[in-house]
């Protein structure tokens, strides 16, 4: 690897690098197309830009307060049809799907940007509102380590959102909050660190971007002059990973099949699209009450039924496709050896498993000291990461890529 400072790379690709703020993501990308010289041609030139499409996958639908849910005024929430919500804690989803909380000697990672500034404060609020064991947390920087920019970009609601899925499902597993110091090729260079240290067993990632736009991403490349998605640097890792018995999963998005683009044959999201990653899809999850209520957080509940989780364009987002469990066929990787025989598939095809994921039927966060409901494919990721964690713990040894199993394809 050659590393070479701006006014090089300005002089050796005949362009000029330009310094951008978006809506406050400050990027650098070059101004005119770079012109690769011919020693360089066949060679794979990375780093012209830090841009970045990568956004988390969770929708916030309010906040908890003393008169109900204060529906949220954010962009990322469909709102502006009244109906009823309901939102789960804890002990509801561990009786939803039939959990024995456990996950001791196991270590998930969930890997996230910028961060949440108050998320040990929110654990222990989290941890003593729903009578759970203080969390085992570890927050590992990748870069610079700045998580007040996780307030202003979403980024602290999906960090406290991805650890306490994980710790609601597998209370008394080390959780490691591997934090980015961006959105971009700092994700990569996260998931870099967890499998070349093997700091994890089991990996959830509720972030991605659609595969037909990967190659406008921020940890792109140049090939031949021209740009080219690097998504093999990330699929390296995670067939690596899967190697070393690493359980990695992540979110299928929560803008339906087109993954909010306009193209006409889809766009799933990678990293979700990966042979060596379990993509988690998102249901709409109804419980069945035994004992208290739903409404006064004390149920006491058990599996009812699940639905996938879709929803009309036209009521709830026009601005975007539909707000729906992301899933479809893969443009980039064809079918993997366990789906090939069941699903006679030319190409991967995605959600490999799925778990609740509707914000109207979503899990209750503690974010920046306040309870938030929170849904999307991010909560699906995690849940299955803690899920997975609790049976590691109980077999005593790790599972590594889900996906072959024959409960999953059979």
């Amino acid at each position: 690897m050659v590393l070479a400072n701006a006014s090089l790379v300005e002089q050796v690709f005949q362009t000029k690098l330009g310094l951008f703020n978006d809506q406050g993501e400050i990027y650098y990308r070059p101004l005119t197309p770079p012109v690769v010289p011919l020693q360089l041609e066949g060679v794979l030139i990375a780093g012209l830009t830090n841009f970045t499409q990568i956004m988390p996958e969770d929708i916030v639908l309010g906040r908890l307060g003393t008169q109900g849910l204060i529906p949220s005024t954010s962009p990322t929430n469909y709102y502006g049809f009244q109906f009823s919500a309901l939102y789960y804690t804890p002990q509801e989803l561990q009786g939803a799907y039939n959990v024995t909380p456990a996950g001791k000697n196991v270590t998930v990672a969930v890997i996230d940007a910028y961060g949440d500034p108050e998320l040990v404060q929110d654990l222990k609020s989290f941890d003593i509102q729903f009578h759970l064991p203080p969390i085992n947390l570890t927050i590992l920087p990748v870069g610079a380590y700045h998580p007040i920019f996780g307030i202003f970009s979403g980024w602290d609601a999906e960090t406290a959102l991805d650890v306490e899925a994980v710790h609601t499902m597998a209370p008394y597993a080390h959780v490691i909050a591997v934090i980015a110091s961006n959105p971009g090729a700092a994700l990569f260079n996260a998931v870099d660190l967890v499998v070349s240290e093997d700091l994890a067993q089991v990996v959830s990632m509720s972030w991605g971007l659609p595969e037909n736009v990967i190659g406008a991403s921020g940890f792109y490349a140049y090939f031949q002059g021209m740009s080219t998605p690097n998504y093999p640097f990330l699929d390296y890792y995670f067939a690596l990973g899967a190697a070393e018995g690493i359980t990695f999963f992540a979110s299928s998005g929560d803008t339906g099949a087109y993954d909010g683009t306009t193209t006409t044959y889809g766009g799933v999201n990678f990293p979700a699209s990966s042979p060596f990653v379990t993509a988690v899809g998102g249901t709409s999850l109804y419980l069945n009450v035994t004992k208290g209520s739903l409404e006064n957080k004390n149920a006491s509940a058990n599996y009812g039924f699940e639905t996938a989780w879709s929803v009309l364009p036209q009521y709830f987002y026009p601005s975007v496709s539909s707000v729906s469990s992301g899933g479809g066929m893969s443009t980039l990787f064809p079918a993997p050896w366990y789906q090939i025989k069941y699903l006679h598939a030319n190409m991967r095809e995605l959600p490999d498993v799925a778990a609740d994921a509707n914000p109207y039927t979503g899990m209750i966060v503690y974010v920046e000291g306040v309870q938030e409901v929170i849904g999307g494919t991010s909560l699906a990721s995690p849940l299955w990461a803690g899920m997975i964690a609790d049976a590691e713990s109980v077999l005593g040894h790790p599972l590594g890529l889900l996906n072959p199993a024959p409960i999953l394809y059979s």
